[in-house]
């Protein structure tokens, strides 16, 4: 079976690991290539994990432009796919439409504002036109797209799966937390994301300067790039605990990270399924994340995680304080979020719903 998947984001974003972790796990019985715009982040991962990667002269990170749509719907008629997978691309989703003997997928990545009016329903009655089946990666996810007006029957959820942060070996969490100058009596908290506003890291910011006034072992690891970098770190510069609060820029590996920190915290004003909850998970790290999206889904209040509302500062200080205040507790969230990541959100298990999908698309049969 020959699938094509279209990827329009140009940096190394959530849709492009989706992609990395399906790449390694489908089945052999796929033909995977990737389509990607010049230069994109993920371009040599990609092929790392397996896939044909097709690099083509896109406009990045646009869902829709006319060249691209021309652009795609000449690639496809020369690949011959019977599976065109869209990520943030509907100029992939026309192209497919306008080739012609394929079956179109697209996966919700993101959850977006319920559509209204004559122009919401008609971006829904196109949307019912170019898709055959459309994976929500959560049950948040499932209603944004009935929300949206797809049809019950072509919505599959799927949840994300990662192959996940492998267990320290001996030494190699000390050897993680010299790299990163943390002394053993640091408790070290990790947020990997984005810097941008739907991560709402200024009010991370703030929730942890009120906790680092209550407890002076409080060490915050931001991991990640973008636009809002500079402001956030003038913010921080601006707080009395600037000296525990650590930017350590975009990484190729974020594995490090994990085994040092003692914590993981996310403070989003919305999620989808995220990735970096999944690998936190992973690593036995018990969370605090707002409960967004599929967050709630993910990760199970007092079980895994601890659970805040979005855009509530001392709930979020007050959770960060409890969870960092209890070994005990850490040690008993982590070893459940463990368990239920390999229960649940393994890469494997990701695939072999994925190629499901695939096959009963094609043949009719699972």
């Amino acid at each position: 079976m020959r699938v094509l998947e279209v990827l329009s984001d140009t940096n190394r974003g959530g849709a492009g690991v989706y992609l990395e972790n399906y790449a390694t796990h489908a089945s052999k019985e796929i033909e995977l290539a990737v389509v990607l715009p010049e230069g994109a982040a993920m371009a040599s991962r990609l092929r790392s994990a397996g896939a044909q990667v097709i690099e083509c002269p896109l406009h990045g990170d646009r869902s829709y432009h006319r060249e691209d749509v021309r652009l795609l719907r000449d690639l496809i008629r020369s690949f011959h796919p019977e599976i065109v997978h869209t990520h943030g691309s509907l100029s992939g989703r026309i192209a497919a439409r306008q080739a012609g003997n394929c079956k179109t997928v697209y996966t919700k990545h993101t959850l977006s504002p319920r559509r209204s009016g004559l122009k919401g329903r008609a971006a829904a009655l196109l949307d019912n036109y170019l898709t055959d089946s459309a994976i929500a990666v959560s049950e948040a996810a499932c209603r944004n797209l009935r929300e949206d007006g797809l049809p019950e029957r072509k919505i599959h959820l799927i949840y994300n799966g990662i192959t996940g942060v492998a267990p320290a070996a001996p030494g190699e969490r000390e050897a993680a937390r010299q790299a990163l100058g943390l002394s053993e009596s640091r408790i070290a908290i990790a947020c990997v994301a984005r810097l941008e506003a739907v991560k709402n890291h200024a009010l991370l910011l703030e929730a942890f300067a009120g906790a680092a006034a209550w407890d002076p072992r409080l060490v915050l690891l931001l991991c990640g790039g973008g636009s809002l970098q500079e402001s956030l770190v003038r913010q921080a510069k601006a707080l009395p605990c600037t000296d525990r609060i650590v930017f350590l820029g975009e990484r190729e590996s974020v594995r490090e990270i994990y085994l040092a920190a003692d914590l993981f915290t996310l403070s989003s004003f919305s999620e989808n399924l995220p990735l970096t909850v999944l690998e936190a998970m992973s690593a036995s790290l018990p969370s605090v994340l707002t409960a967004v999206g599929g967050v709630p889904e993910t990760a199970a209040d007092r079980e895994t995680a601890l659970l805040v509302p979005s855009g509530n500062k001392e709930a979020l200080q007050q959770a960060i304080l409890e969870l960092s205040g209890s070994e005990e507790l850490r040690r008993r969230l982590g070893e459940a979020a463990r368990r239920r990541f390999l229960k649940y959100f393994t890469a494997q298990v990701f695939a072999e719903k994925t190629d499901s999908l695939y096959r009963k698309l094609v043949t009719g049969c699972e």
